[in-house]
This record gives structure tokens, C-alpha cells and sequence, in this order.
């Protein structure tokens, strides 16, 4: 009975090990590329390639076996789920409630990737004014460009 009991708990945690593998390698496909290159860390081709061959040694290690290979696998799986997506996950469009074709952002959804909070299309109008500075209402904010008067032309020329 005892070792029925230890056959069950550890078929659990391949399982689990198997799960948490699948979900940092669904999470890397769904990341785009150019965010792996601005935060500085490994192409997305190399994570979805460690993550592939470490998620194929978490389903032939279900019930137990390989050992070492996958404590490997699932230390490469933790790795990118501690380290690299949080980074590159600013990139990501946000998701949730209000997100559809809109992005779920008043000005709507220009299909561009920004880290959040990064000016774009999607900003307020409040927004827009502070990087702009004051309005323009009232002789506030910048001075007009004045330019010199021209000359009136001579006919025949």
C-alpha cells in the first residue's frame, strides 16, 4: 500500500512538472520576438527550442525516470518563467476584460506591441497634453514662431 501511495505522489508531480513545462513553452510561442532582443536575453527561437526539448523530457519522465535530464527540464522551464517573462511580457499586448479588436483602450488597438505605459495611440488626451506641454489657449505655452515680412514682389520678374 505504502508504495502505491509513493507510485501516486510522484506520477502527481511529473504531471505538475509536465504542466508547468507546457505552459512556459505556450507562453514563449505566444511572446513576440523583438521583445526577447530589447530586454536583452536569448532570441525566442533559442527559448522555444529549450523550451520544446525540456517539455518532451517532462512527458517521457511522467511517472517517474530520466532523472537528472529533467531536473534540467524543468530548472530551463523555471528560468524563463521567473526571469524572462516578466520582461518581455511588457512587450505582449494586454489581455482581459474590455480586450477585442479595440485592445480595450479608448483611442483602439494599433496592433503594435509597447511596453506598457510607452506613448502610442492608446494614450488619454491628458496625456498627450503633459508630453506636449500647455495648450496653446490664451497666449499659454509656447510662443508663436514669428516670421519676417517679405518683401512685395517687383512685377515683371
Amino acid at each position: 500500500m505504502f508504495s502505491s501511495l509513493q507510485s501516486l505522489v510522484l506520477l502527481a508531480l511529473s504531471v505538475l512538472v509536465f504542466a508547468v513545462q507546457a505552459y512556459a513553452l505556450i507562453d514563449c510561442i505566444r511572446r513576440p520576438a523583438h521583445a526577447f532582443q530589447a530586454e536583452g536575453k536569448l532570441s525566442k527561437n533559442i527559448w522555444l527550442l529549450i523550451l520544446g526539448v525540456a517539455t518532451a523530457l517532462g512527458f517521457v519522465g511522467i511517472g517517474g525516470g530520466l532523472g537528472f535530464f529533467g531536473l534540467i527540464a524543468v530548472v530551463a522551464a523555471i528560468v524563463y518563467l521567473v526571469d524572462v517573462r516578466p520582461k518581455v511580457s511588457r512587450y505582449s499586448p494586454r489581455r482581459g476584460p474590455g480586450s477585442g479588436p479595440s485592445g480595450g483602450r479608448p483611442g483602439g488597438g494599433d496592433g503594435v506591441c509597447r511596453p506598457v505605459g510607452a506613448p502610442g495611440r492608446g494614450a488619454s488626451r491628458d496625456d498627450r497634453r503633459r508630453r506636449r506641454g500647455p495648450a496653446r489657449r490664451g497666449g499659454a505655452g509656447r510662443p508663436r514662431r514669428v516670421h519676417a515680412p517679405r518683401s512685395p514682389r517687383r512685377p515683371g520678374r
